[in-house]
């Protein structure tokens, strides 16, 4: 009673009485800090295969926290950092609060200039606290009190040296972005095993296809065996991983993240 096809079948009816109201609500606080510390990562210009150390997270409902501990491998993964750190204020980093002089120059005039050294006076930080509290910032010019909102200023987020900061829906996010040896020797591997996914396909092997795998180039690249060897092995389906060149010729020469790297394989028949 198969159908032809799942894209040729019906939706089901839904469930009501399956609904999770309370895993729907975590999931979405989960998504918020995966996105703020996505678009850290892409603040700081590394890519998503990069391992990073730590993500710090500032999030202002107590129930985020709940929700990413109760996920948090999922989370590790999305982010690809190896810890969660959670803080109560971004300390990670500054603000550069000017105003949107495109908004107040019609309404303010000659006064814009004014507001602007007044701003430059004062605490961009506390002025950040103040507009999240949802109060307007006043500054007072020729006598005249003017009351500034969000929407008139231009505020600048400046991370830390060493973070990457993003922000999604309140939540705040940092990553570290020193990178060891160690961490740059896992970007590597991961790497490895995207470019031998890639020559698989390139070759037509059927997806359930086992092969033997040789690299060989860098000195990294024997690193990059010793130390994550069985991982590459297991993603790529190779039931043997050999450093070194093939004797069957087909190498395949590349540079990954700077590292000179030959990928040989075979197919392995039965």
């Amino acid at each position: 009673e198969a159908t032809t096809s799942v894209h040729l079948t019906d939706w089901p009816e839904v469930q009501e009485d399956r609904r999770d109201p309370e895993l729907d609500a975590a999931m979405a606080d989960v998504q918020r800090v995966v996105r703020a510390g996505r678009a850290a990562r892409n603040a700081a210009n590394v890519k998503l295969r990069q391992p990073l150390r730590t993500a710090v997270v500032v999030a202002p409902e107590a129930r985020t926290r709940i929700a990413v501990d109760a996920h948090i491998d999922h989370v590790l993964e999305e982010l690809n950092v190896k810890a969660i750190e959670w803080a109560d204020s971004p300390d990670f980093v500054s603000y550069e609060v000017r105003p949107d002089f495109r908004i107040l120059g019609p309404r303010l005039g000659r006064q814009v200039k004014a507001v602007a050294e007044a701003l430059g006076r004062m605490s961009s930080a506390a002025i950040v606290q103040q507009l999240e509290a949802q109060e307007s910032v006043k500054v007072q010019i020729d006598g005249d009190v003017i009351a500034l909102e969000a929407a008139d200023l231009d505020i600048r987020t400046i991370a830390q040296e060493g973070y990457g900061v993003g922000e999604h829906d309140g939540v705040i996010a940092a990553v570290t972005t020193e990178i060891d040896d160690e961490l740059r020797t896992e970007a590597l591997a991961r790497e490895v095993i995207h470019a031998v996914q890639n020559r698989r396909r390139d070759a037509g092997l059927d997806v359930a296809d086992r092969i033997h795998l040789w690299l060989d180039g860098d000195d990294q690249v024997g690193t990059v065996i010793a130390s994550h060897g069985d991982e590459v092995a297991r993603e790529v389906l190779a039931t043997e991983l050999t450093l070194g060149s093939s004797p069957h010729g087909g190498e395949t020469v590349m540079q990954l993240n700077g590292v000179g790297v030959i990928i040989s394989l075979a197919k392995v028949d039965g």
